[in-house]
C-alpha cells in the first residue's frame, strides 16, 4: 500500500505518567524482591515491556486507499471512504488511539476513533488531499473547540 503520510503520536503528560507508573510498579516489584518473588518482576519486566511498545509504537498512517492507526497491539484499519468527518477535538465516543492533550475526532460510518498526531495541520491536509471529493470543506478541521453539552 503506498503511503500518503506517517505521523507519531503526540506524547502528552498522561503518555508520560503511564510510562512512569509501569516503571514504578517494576521498581516496587524489585524493592520486595524475595526467593518467590521471580514471576512478580518477570510480570513487572513484561508490563513495563507492553507500555514501552505501547507509546513508541502509536502512528498513524494514510495510505492511498486506508487510514491505518496504531497503538501498541492495537490496528484499526479505516478505510478512506468510509470517513465522514474530522474535527479538531475529541469525540465523546470512539475508540483513542493516542496520548497527547489535543485529539483530532475523525468519524466513519456508525463508528469513531480520536488521534493525536504530532502535526495535526499537516495530518489533516494528508487526509484532505486523500480525500477531498468525500469531505466538505466545513466538516474538515474548522471546529477548534469541542460542542458544549447544554
Amino acid at each position: 500500500m503506498p503511503e500518503t503520510g506517517r505521523y507519531r503520536t503526540k506524547l502528552g503528560s498522561q503518555g508520560v505518567y503511564i510510562l512512569l507508573g509501569q516503571i514504578g510498579l517494576v521498581l516496587a516489584t524489585a524493592a520486595f524482591w524475595r526467593v518467590g518473588a521471580w514471576p512478580m518482576v518477570a510480570l513487572g519486566g513484561l508490563v513495563l515491556c507492553l507500555a514501552v511498545w505501547i507509546l513508541l509504537g502509536t502512528r498513524y498512517v494514510i495510505g492511498d486507499a486506508v487510514l491505518d492507526a496504531r497503538r501498541g497491539p492495537l490496528r484499526m484499519r479505516i478505510p478512506l471512504r468510509d470517513i465522514t468527518a474530522v474535527h479538531r477535538h475529541a469525540l465523546d465516543r470512539g475508540v483513542t488511539l493516542g496520548f497527547g492533550p489535543d485529539f483530532i475526532g475523525i468519524e466513519y460510518g456508525a463508528n469513531a476513533i480520536n488521534v493525536s498526531p504530532r502535526d495535526a495541520d499537516d495530518f489533516i491536509r494528508a487526509l484532505q488531499a486523500a480525500i477531498p471529493a468525500r469531505l466538505p470543506p466545513r466538516t474538515i478541521g474548522r471546529d477548534r473547540t469541542p460542542p458544549r453539552n447544554p
